[in-house]
């Protein structure tokens, strides 16, 4: 449907319940399990791979980036990572970016580190 209207902005949360590090099939979803449902699969990856032709932008959201396809995150031009410890995290942004990888654990509440492909990562958010 996304493809079809064009020209949109797409959210999804939990997108980890899509599309898993294995592959494009929701976990532990009854209503996908149905056998009704099973030629109805979502379709994200076609989103992923094929969305911008048709001017659809796409706001992700995960708790944790290795949770998700690399299909999708390859694609990422900006993450934005609120404090984490958790060394699988850090590890993963460290590949990224060192930087950004030193900056996480250091955000207070309600910031978080901007991650834009080819920029210097840098601490945001915050209480107003």
């Amino acid at each position: 449907m996304a493809i079809a209207a064009g020209n949109l902005v797409l959210y999804v949360d939990e997108v980890n319940m899509l599309c898993t590090p294995n592959g494009m099939v929701p976990l532990r979803s009854a209503y996908w399990s149905r056998p009704e449902n099973q030629k109805r699969l979502p379709v994200i990856s076609d989103l992923l791979n094929y969305g911008r032709h048709a001017g659809v932008a796409m706001v992700m959201l995960s708790r944790m980036p290795s949770q998700v396809n690399r299909l999708l995150t390859q694609g990422c031009d900006e993450m934005r990572v609120f404090r984490q410890t958790e060394p699988g995290v850090i590890a993963y942004f460290r590949a990224k970016s060192e930087s950004a990888a030193a900056l996480i654990p250091q955000c207070g509440d309600f910031q978080y580190v901007l991650w834009q492909d080819g920029k210097e990562p840098i601490i945001t958010g915050g209480r107003r």
